[in-house]
């Protein structure tokens, strides 16, 4: 991973490889800002990341920090992206609204 990330550090694979290594080891701070990154890569056109599978990995790290209102909005992107888990994870975070 270091490796990859020396070699190329806007790799959006290694870092989203780094961003769910992150989540795995519960440091969730690090996580959010790794996938901030990816999000902010993706804008560019000539780069491109599955949104869904970054919006749910965006939410799963604020939902680890605590701040559920703004992971119940990253997992309504990603559910409106196609990803059925965050669908769920909303309706959850919602009260099953």
């Amino acid at each position: 991973l270091t490796e990859c990330l020396n070699a190329n550090p806007k790799n959006m694979i290694c870092l989203n490889n780094k961003g769910q290594l992150f989540l795995r080891r519960k440091n969730f701070a690090a996580a959010l800002s790794t996938f901030q990154q990816m999000e902010s890569l993706n804008s560019n056109a000539s780069i491109s990341f599955n949104e869904g599978v970054l919006e749910e990995s965006i939410a799963l790290a604020y939902e680890g920090t605590g701040d559920l209102n703004s992971a119940n909005q990253y997992y309504l992107r990603a559910c409106k992206a196609g990803m059925s888990l965050s669908c769920k994870k909303s309706s959850q975070l919602s009260g099953g609204r």
